[in-house]
């Protein structure tokens, strides 16, 4: 009695697992591969279920419907199987399935009659068995062994052919279950003529199926496998809700399931839909995110072309302006040439645009060397600000009254403390914010100041001017490359924006900050500079 009931709890087990996968399965879009599964499923569940049934029957007329019903779905199981493999393999066999369906449905129609089963007798302890029929001996030799074996040579074929294009790609661990339902299913049949042999085999044939429809689902990627798990769970769930109504006691207890059930499948539906597209817009967002990691890769190797070709060119267009130049100072200051003041004025004017052109190529480089991690820095401790600050204010203070304009210096009494900088970048920097404050203001002052935070943790640099300003909307973008003032070719045509990004990054490179305030167009701007007294630059 016990084995009966550990018999009959596997047996439903089974069941349920393969009700849970067709469930499973009926969510998906409708594919050959998906209907061949779903009939796998659907008469391996059927199978079961009436095996089930059948065992724990406790009378001869019930156990001989349970016999019908089981015998019906074992017989239409080797053809779906077959259907199933052919499929997976991509193979034309439309007829022979054809052919395959009907004729198991003409034997499946047998299974309640005589010709299938004469008689049922008592094995084991209140196990109702039948005896073989005359037309039995044909299914198992046309059907069961006709269409298993007719799958495992399709198979054996595709793995000799190794075809690449079907789904299973010679997998061979596919011809091994197979073989092995095949073999475990035969146990089935000695009882049926008298012979004593448990069908303990038939039990695990049906594991061993449900392994291989798992298996084949979740390696070949015939269902998202998130999709699968959570679809599964939600099959098993109405396939238990569904059983539970056959063993409800009255009618209104059916009805009252039935209903819940409905419910169940319709909420359980759209649940599913929420589910997968979820899992949808998750894929497709690691897709694109594998295509923009891709994309970035290629234009990080296109940036890193760009910058080699940007700085070997500019290093190519130095020395040609670099000797115009010594040749237009010769041509000027040579004592022996008796120039005009037009012509010494073209070639100020040419001395001009020839060094403005050197300040671009600087820039371009300089840029080329910061985005390509080559920009070199030389730090040095004790290098003091106010000597690069006192040494700018000389040099800028001709060019200052040439263009009418007064420049002032304002120290500190306190002698300002030593840094750790690149002196010769940080001169760069402030040379830069000078000679703009100059090019951009037509009349009044420039004033340089220098003094030490309220912290005293850091030496602050303003260069201030009455020139043109910088309305607010332009200051956040000031220091971003190619960004110039509106209105700056008013006053000044030379520059293209680069000189103020490449101070920012060589301001950021010594932990420092740089910014701009200004009140407003033609109300001046005062470019702000702080380093950090104290680093660990060296």
């Amino acid at each position: 009695m016990e084995l009966i009931k550990i018999l009959s709890s596997f047996y439903f087990l089974g069941g349920v697992i393969a009700a849970s996968l067709l469930v499973a399965f009926l969510f998906e879009d409708v594919k050959k591969v998906n209907v061949g599964f779903v009939l796998v499923a659907l008469f391996l569940s059927w199978w079961s279920f009436g095996f089930y049934f059948w065992i724990t029957a406790d009378n001869y007329n019930s156990a001989g419907f349970w016999v019908g019903v089981a015998s019906f779905g074992a017989t239409l199981m080797p053809v779906a199987f077959y259907n199933w493999i052919v499929f997976l393999l991509e193979k034309d066999r439309k007829y022979l399935i054809i052919f395959g369906y009907l004729i198991s449905m003409g034997f499946a129609l047998f299974s309640f009659t005589g010709l299938y089963y004469r008689d049922l007798s008592i094995v084991g302890s209140s196990t109702f068995w039948p005896r073989a029929g005359g037309v039995y001996i044909f299914y198992i030799i046309f059907i069961y062994l006709g269409f298993f074996v007719l799958g495992i040579y399709e198979l054996i074929n595709n793995l000799l052919e190794k075809k690449k294009k079907s789904f299973l790609q010679a997998d061979k661990n596919v011809l091994l279950f197979s073989v092995l339902i095949l073999v475990l299913g035969i146990s089935n049949f000695p009882l049926w003529y008298g012979i004593d042999i448990p069908p303990l085999g038939g039990l695990l044939s049906i594991f061993v199926n449900l392994f291989l429809l798992f298996y084949v689902v979740l390696k070949f990627n015939l269902i998202n496998k998130k999709s699968f798990y959570a679809q599964s769970l939600i099959g098993a769930i109405l396939v238990i809700n569904g059983l539970d109504i056959l063993f409800s006691d009255d009618l209104f207890e059916i009805g009252y399931k039935s209903v819940m059930l409905i419910f169940l499948m319709l909420f359980s539906n759209l649940l599913i839909k929420s589910y997968k597209e979820d899992i949808t817009q998750k894929e497709d967002l690691f897709k694109l995110g594998k295509k923009l990691e891709a994309s970035n890769k290629k234009l990080k190797e296109l940036d890193s072309a760009k910058n080699e070709f940007i700085s070997i060119a500019a290093h190519q267009l130095r020395t040609p302006p670099t000797v115009i130049k010594g040749y237009l100072n010769l041509a000027k200051e040579d004592p022996n040439n008796k120039l005009d003041e037009e012509t010494r004025d073209s070639l100020s004017r040419a001395l001009a645009s020839n060094d403005r052109l050197i300040e671009l190529v600087d820039d371009i480089l300089n840029i080329s060397r910061i985005e390509s991690g080559k920009m070199q820095y030389e730090f040095h401790a004790n290098q003091s600000i106010g000597k690069i600050l006192k040494e700018l204010a000389e040099i800028f203070e001709a060019k200052a009254k040439d263009r009418g304009l007064k420049l002032k210096l304002e120290l500190p009494k306190a002698k300002l403390p030593d840094l750790i900088m690149d002196s010769n970048k940080i001169r760069e920097v402030i040379s830069n914010l000078i000679d703009n404050a100059l090019k951009y203001t037509a009349k009044g002052e420039i004033k340089i100041k220098c003094l030490l935070t309220e912290d005293r943790e850091r030496v602050r640099i303003e260069v201030s001017d009455t020139g043109m300003g910088i309305s607010r909307r332009e200051i956040g973008n000031l220091f971003n490359k190619f960004s110039r003032g509106s209105n700056a070719d008013k006053i000044s045509a030379g520059g293209i924006g680069l000189g103020i990004y490449v101070g920012r990054k060589i301001i950021e490179a010594h932990k420092g900050k740089i910014w701009v305030e200004s009140p407003g167009l033609e109300r001046g701007s005062t470019f702000i500079i702080e380093l950090p007294i104290e680093s660990d630059l060296e």
